[in-house]
């Protein structure tokens, strides 16, 4: 069979460049997957791989040096 794609795009803005740390974790708290990229001036996004996530509910985790910022979603398979 095919292999079912499934990502999620995380879109956000900053107002400098600075070290940013995306961090996935289930709803019992445990980290599945840490990203960590280099934002720019403006807006950015980054895609995380879900494929390999069971069905159920998610935090993303934005943080950089001076703000954290956590969003729910669900992956339904």
């Amino acid at each position: 069979g095919f292999a079912k794609m499934l990502n999620i795009k995380i879109v956000f803005e900053t107002n400098k460049e600075e070290n940013i740390k995306l961090i996935v974790s289930n709803i019992n708290g445990q980290v599945v997957n840490t990203k960590l990229i280099r934002s720019s001036l403006g807006d950015n996004s980054s895609t995380i791989d879900l494929g390999d996530y069971s069905s159920g509910f998610y935090y993303v985790t934005i943080m950089s040096d001076t703000h954290q910022l956590s969003k729910k979603f669900m992956v339904v398979k």
